[in-house]
């Protein structure tokens, strides 16, 4: 009968929390609302902070004993004292793994970039600051650049050189140096073209008259020049005849 368990030749009330019971501490069932506790056979409202809820079997099950919250018994969303959530898996570790960085404020390991062997935190967990490389991957050279940070590559990028002991590229100063003077001697060019132009059309302001820009004046002169251009022409042509 609910609400009793048998002892000896008596039936004895359980538990005021449990609906079916062996004895007077431990419920094999809870009343409505209530939720068994898997292990220690006890009933609650709500499940204790280290176990997780089953609701169609209304039972709350312990997490993983490094688990300090969970969502079921595989999965920890928080860890114990002095361990590490691992993010993508959700396992509870003493230690990031070689391929994850470490979030200290979170306690959290996060997953390296695919290309590297090992990394470190950048900026909102930005995972690309590589440390090494995966030597079985096509991406196995790492950078150390100024311009283009701590990455893994498949070959090092422009003005960078590789150093075949190590796989590292490193900043190339020559190529920098020579990057320098290319740019240099182009603004040098620029600069010469544009002063020419203007030095050009300076003179030819300062030799023609105050109105040589009024339409009419250019047209008068345009037309004079071409008259006496071909008034030469023709004159050399009566000379030949």
């Amino acid at each position: 009968m609910d609400g009793y368990y048998k002892e000896s030749n008596y039936c004895k009330k359980c538990n005021s929390n449990c609906k079916t019971c062996e004895n007077s501490n431990n419920c094999t069932s809870c009343n409505d609302h209530k939720f068994l506790i898997n292990d220690t056979q006890e009933c609650l409202n709500e499940c204790n902070i280290s176990y997780y809820k089953n609701d169609s079997e209304k039972k709350c099950y312990r997490c993983n004993s490094n688990c300090k919250t969970c969502e079921n018994s595989n999965k920890c969303t928080s860890c114990n004292e002095n361990m590490f959530l691992i993010n993508d898996t959700q396992k509870c570790l003493n230690e990031c793994n070689i391929s994850y960085f470490k979030n200290d404020s979170e306690k959290k390991c996060y997953r390296c970039n695919s290309n590297c062997k090992s990394c470190s935190r950048g900026s909102e967990n930005d995972n690309n600051y590589c440390l090494s490389c995966n030597e079985n991957s096509s991406f196995k050279y790492l950078v150390k650049s100024k311009k283009y940070g701590l990455n893994c590559v498949n070959k090092c990028p422009i003005f960078t050189k590789l150093n075949e002991s190590s796989n590292i590229c490193i900043d190339d100063n020559n190529d920098t140096k020579e990057q320098v003077n290319v740019t240099f001697w182009k603004f040098v060019f620029v600069f010469l073209i544009l002063f020419s132009i203007f030095v050009v059309f300076y003179v030819i302001y300062m030799c023609k008259p105050k109105d040589f820009y009024n339409i009419n004046t250019f047209i008068d002169f345009i037309n004079k020049e071409n008259d006496e251009l071909f008034g030469i022409q023709n004159d050399n042509e009566d000379k030949t005849n």
